[in-house]
């Protein structure tokens, strides 16, 4: 993987992932000292295009929402989990220049419609949450090269999708939970360090799977102990077009809730209408 060095902000380097296209921030530098965070954030963004590089939107359509460049994303979640270290994973593709696709994790339509479950003719039932803890163990292995005294194998993890990247999430809590095969230790690590995952107003262009209700993998992450965290505002879940997803993520809770599961449900912005800006709102609070 090539990597780019990018411009300090605020005395943060940014690191550009060019082929697997991951950011890694190190915000906590200090006289070439890395502070050693207690948890690992990683973090997979929206449907929309314009959560970009900042100078790829300052002159474009989208430069009133320049707030949520890819960049900045990063800093707010930095400041929401302030000893955290944040990865941002970007879709490996995108479609009408507006919906991501993450076929890197899961199969999707030529559409963009997500397919939550193992990848058609793999052999690998684990093969998307095995591409995820490669990108995490190689950013691990090029920080703790690139700083001193790095060591991070005690730290916990926390996931968190935002809109159209909620998928991930759903196809890795499947992969995680339902894997009837060998599993390697890189993986079994990553699962049990596996902390809290937070769904930031989770849908899409399809017809179902914005959010789990399957019960077996719900007992399962219950049983597992996860802390588990759904933020929703009307732009998703009052959408009259895909009143689906409302029903999904209803589901969602009230399923965990009866499970005893460790569930918190946020609920934004429900004395305004739906709208893309309450949408994006959600990063700040959650």
């Amino acid at each position: 993987i090539r990597i780019e060095k990018k411009k300090q902000y605020n005395n943060n380097k940014v690191f550009r992932w060019k082929r697997k296209t991951l950011i890694i921030r190190k915000d906590k530098i200090q006289r070439k000292t890395l502070i050693i965070p207690s948890v690992h954030c990683l973090y997979c963004l929206s449907l929309f295009l314009f959560q970009t590089y900042p100078e790829d939107m300052e002159s474009g359509l989208y430069k009133d929402y320049i707030e949520y460049n890819l960049e900045n994303s990063a800093r707010i979640l930095a400041r929401r989990f302030h000893d955290s270290l944040v990865f941002v994973i970007k879709p490996s593709k995108m479609i009408f220049y507006s919906f991501s696709i993450y076929k890197n994790f899961l199969p999707f339509t030529e559409d963009g419609i997500p397919f939550i479950g193992h990848m058609p003719g793999s052999g690998n039932d684990v093969e998307g949450l095995s591409h995820l803890v490669h990108l995490y163990n190689n950013a691990k292995h090029r920080l703790a090269s690139d700083s001193t005294g790095l060591d991070s194998s005690s730290a916990t993890i926390t996931l968190v999708g935002f809109s159209k990247g909620c998928v991930v999430l759903n196809q890795m809590m499947f992969e995680m939970f339902s894997s009837c095969g060998t599993i390697k230790n890189d993986i079994k690590d990553f699962a049990q360090r596996l902390n809290s995952v937070y769904w930031l107003d989770s849908g899409h262009v399809g017809d179902r799977n914005a959010w789990l209700t399957d019960d077996a993998i719900l007992s399962a992450m219950v049983h597992k102990g996860l802390e588990i965290h759904a933020h929703v505002t009307p732009y998703q879940v009052r959408d009259s077009q895909r009143k689906w997803i409302g029903k999904e993520e209803k589901k969602f809770v009230e399923k965990l809730k009866k499970l005893n599961g460790n569930v918190f449900e946020g609920r934004h912005f429900f004395d305004e209408p739906g709208s893309i800006d309450n949408h994006f709102k959600t990063l700040k609070v959650f």
